[in-house]
């Protein structure tokens, strides 16, 4: 039972660092497929070059469950071209490969994580061995808080939010990944729209960016660089308008030489 126990602490901690790293919800990470083939890395996973060749970027291969319901790709590390460092995600990745290999073969299952149908000991048999479900992957983060991490440092709120209420959830790690990036650089918000597979940019910054006053500028200054872009190409670039847009666009001059800040200048005005 201790052996139980350790497997699925260990699988736990994989889940964390693969959901705080990438940003992946829980039910995508419960797509990934595995064959086992003797590899370091699950079948799911595939390296590719950069198109300027100085990195060897990482994608995993699941279901997008959200919107589309179709098989997509998603970046989850990135190292130089030549070197074997594995990214703390991708490293989540070989642990899971690894660590339920022998179960994945008696199950005869395709499934990157797996759970344990009995209540106690390990599988013997394929009917002991189950497919993963967002709620179990949740729940197996909350045990491995509540069995390796101290939470007596943490704020009385905290700890009542997530221990007492019983609030912590695999999704909350979507928003602390997306906040983390969005801190590093505003302009990064496009991008994480797209790899979290969103339909608009809206999306990412209304539910995932969170209240903070400072990144609430951030995003306005986000919003005034695409607005000026969009303006920069339209007038410059020649992109056709349409609509009660080309009436405005005629208000402002083309003139030789002007720069997207002076566009920036004109939206703010």
């Amino acid at each position: 039972q201790m052996i139980r126990r350790l497997i699925l602490s260990v699988q736990a901690a994989a889940i964390v660092a693969i959901q705080a790293c990438t940003g992946i919800r829980s039910s995508e990470l419960a797509s990934f497929e595995d064959v086992i083939d003797g590899g370091e890395l699950p079948s799911c996973i595939t390296v590719r070059p950069s198109s300027d060749g100085m990195l060897e970027l990482f994608y995993c291969l699941g279901v997008e469950l959200k919107t589309n319901k179709k098989r997509d790709e998603w970046l989850v590390g990135a190292r130089l071209a030549g070197s074997d460092y594995l990214p703390l995600p991708v490293r989540a990745f070989s642990v899971l490969h690894q660590l339920f290999a022998r179960w994945r073969t008696l199950g005869d299952s395709r499934q990157l994580v797996l759970t344990f149908s009995a209540a106690k000991g390990l599988p013997l048999t394929a009917s002991s061995i189950g497919a993963p479900r967002s709620q179990s992957m949740t729940n197996a983060q909350k045990d491995f808080i509540h069995e390796h991490c101290d939470t007596a440092s943490l704020p009385i709120d905290a700890i009542e939010r997530f221990c007492v209420n019983d609030k912590l959830r695999g999704h909350l790690w979507r928003t602390t990944f997306a906040t983390f990036l969005y801190r590093i650089d505003p302009r990064l918000l496009e991008p994480i729209s797209r790899h979290f597979k969103h339909l608009r940019v809206a999306m990412t910054e209304i539910s995932y960016i969170g209240n903070d006053v400072q990144l609430l500028d951030a995003m306005d200054s986000s919003h005034v660089q695409q607005s000026a872009r969009m303006f920069h190409e339209a007038i410059e670039g020649g992109v056709p308008t349409v609509g009660g847009l080309s009436e405005s666009l005629k208000d402002f001059p083309r003139l030789p030489g002007r720069t997207l800040a002076d566009y920036e200048l004109a939206v703010v005005e």
